[in-house]
């Protein structure tokens, strides 16, 4: 398997991790220089079909962070977390989306591309969704506040640089305060006003990452009191359980800035436009009498994830069947794999090496594919045990 390696136990302990993490970064780097010379010569035999060639339009792939659904008002939350998007007319949040990992350079694979959960490896030896619409003619680009460290031997960063331009604007990443996700915005007005007619963008945010207070500015602290000024804050200290809440559900208020403000952008363009959005994974913040904190649990809080849907007048008025399918699956169960054959559905791109038929949401023949997620276990069968909701094995009917 291309790429595969396994976390020490100490690797995050200095100075005796260090070794470890030096031997698993040229892991990683032999594993990027293997995908990059596997994935040369790969094709998808993507394109779009002949009745849209004199159409302009733009499909946006927002990639989240840290997204829970549960925390949106816009499906059922107690507290008004979406005061703009629940003003916009054509969006769509779903409510039973789920990923296959808690943790980012696992999960955005997955959703990107064709890769399926239940793979172990870090690399997966063909292009992702950027490529198939280059393919089919698309001007493509690729805008990340994620942090560039990692750039170089991420499968994430792999699959980036396939775009024709690719920045990443956030040098703090998310260990410490940096760039708010709205960098981004002023990326995409200038890629919008580009002459190309047909566009694919992907905006890689932090969304709603510990530390939650660095998420979002000052202004968006609606919710108090909050992490902001403690710079003795720990994630796993449930003693500052409502700080920890508040300053979450904080972030998603500004994701809902970020979001509308997308939103607002494409209907400037006058082109034929589609938004989706999703999550990378979820997350714990000591729910109920939950004692974890963080993702990476194996709970359902883990993967559960925030997703959405937007399209523009236009394309609604020409391609009203597409817009009635992604309505139709505001409450079904689907998961981030469907997003690659969504994206490529919604622009009528066809894929002619070996095609999953029936993976895009959009599809009359919509089929919903097993839900696997990194444990091992299908997340709609297995059994949840205790206050976090771990899952496990379901226990066999006698």
């Amino acid at each position: 398997l291309i790429g595969e390696f396994k976390k020490s136990p100490i690797d995050d302990y200095f100075p005796w991790g260090l070794p470890f993490r030096v031997k698993r970064y040229f892991e990683l780097q032999q594993g990027m220089k293997s995908a990059r010379n596997s994935l040369q010569n790969f094709h998808f035999g993507a394109i779009q079909l002949p009745g849209r060639a004199e159409d302009q339009e733009v499909y946006v792939l927002v990639i989240g962070e840290t997204g829970r659904p549960d925390r949106w008002r816009l499906n059922g939350y107690t507290r008004e977390t979406n005061p703009l998007l629940s003003q916009q007319k054509n969006f769509v949040s779903f409510t039973n989306v789920t990923t296959g990992w808690a943790w980012t350079r696992m999960s955005v694979p997955v959703m990107i591309s064709r890769k399926p959960p239940q793979m172990q490896s870090s690399f997966f030896p063909e292009k992702s969704i950027v490529s198939v619409f280059k393919e089919a003619g698309f001007w493509t680009a690729w805008y990340s506040t994620q942090g560039s460290l990692g750039f170089h031997e991420s499968a994430v960063a792999l699959h980036a640089s396939e775009a024709n331009d690719v920045q990443y604007v956030n040098p703090a990443g998310y260990r410490s305060p940096g760039v708010y996700d709205g960098r981004l915005l002023d990326l995409l007005k200038i890629a919008l006003g580009r002459p190309e007619k047909k566009k694919f963008i992907v905006l890689h945010t932090l969304g709603g990452h510990y530390n939650y207070s660095h998420r979002s500015p000052p202004d968006f602290d609606i919710f108090t009191p909050v992490l902001r000024n403690n710079s003795s804050a720990s994630l796993h200290d449930k003693k500052l359980k409502q700080e920890l809440n508040n300053s979450y559900d904080n972030s998603i208020v500004y994701t809902d800035f970020f979001l509308n403000s997308v939103v607002n952008h494409l209907k400037n363009n006058n082109s034929l436009a589609v938004l989706l959005y999703a999550a990378d994974h979820g997350e714990n913040i000591f729910d109920g009498d939950c004692d974890k904190s963080g993702h990476g649990h194996n709970t359902e809080f883990d993967y559960r994830i925030s997703a959405a849907w937007w399209n523009s007048d236009s394309f609604g008025e020409k391609f009203p069947a597409k817009v009635a399918a992604a309505r139709a699956m505001k409450n079904q169960a689907w998961s981030t794999q469907n997003i690659f054959e969504t994206l490529a559905g919604a622009a009528d791109i066809e894929i002619a090496n070996q095609p999953r038929h029936g993976a895009s949401i959009l599809s009359e023949n919509f089929q919903p594919m097993p839900r696997w997620v990194q444990s091992g276990l299908l997340f709609d069968q297995a059994a949840r045990t205790g206050a976090c909701k771990v899952l496990t094995h379901a226990p066999h009917s006698s």
